[in-house]
């Protein structure tokens, strides 16, 4: 959860500092830099897929076990 969290702030903080910085550059050079910066929001959400997924994953193999032993 400090992962994701912690890439997702920094892709948030990056942005607002580009942001900041957007009337010294012009509108192709900040999509640019934000684009640099998109990764971040994707590793975030990709971990938390499949962590959710290992979580879902493992009850349901929980469940078979329970099953199979009563």
């Amino acid at each position: 959860m400090m992962g994701t969290t912690a890439a997702w702030g920094y892709g948030i903080v990056m942005i607002v500092i580009g942001y900041s910085h957007m009337e010294k550059m012009d509108l192709k050079m900040y999509r640019m830099a934000v684009q640099e910066h998109a990764h971040n929001f994707e590793i975030s959400s990709a971990l938390i897929s499949i962590i959710l997924l290992g979580k879902f994953i493992e009850t349901i193999s929980k469940k078979k076990t329970v099953d199979k032993l009563s």
